[in-house]
């Protein structure tokens, strides 16, 4: 879903981590289930999704954050 909203924005937008291979920054991150979308602005994490139903869901709760200033 995240690869298909990349491609219709055409930019890079989303970074992947394998959690398993990733502990220190689950536990800075305070994750506590995946998937988990962690929102970031100027560095800090600013919104976070667990769920991810539908390419229409995630663009309404990604749009206010995916619309560049």
């Amino acid at each position: 879903m995240l690869t298909y909203i990349e491609e219709t924005l055409e930019k890079e937008t989303f970074f992947e981590l394998n959690a398993t291979l990733a502990p220190d920054f689950m536990q800075h991150f305070n994750i506590k289930s995946v998937p988990c979308l962690i929102v970031f602005k100027e560095g800090e994490p600013v919104d976070r999704l667990y769920t991810f139903n539908s390419v229409p869901y995630l663009l309404k709760e990604m749009g206010p954050y995916l619309i560049e200033n």
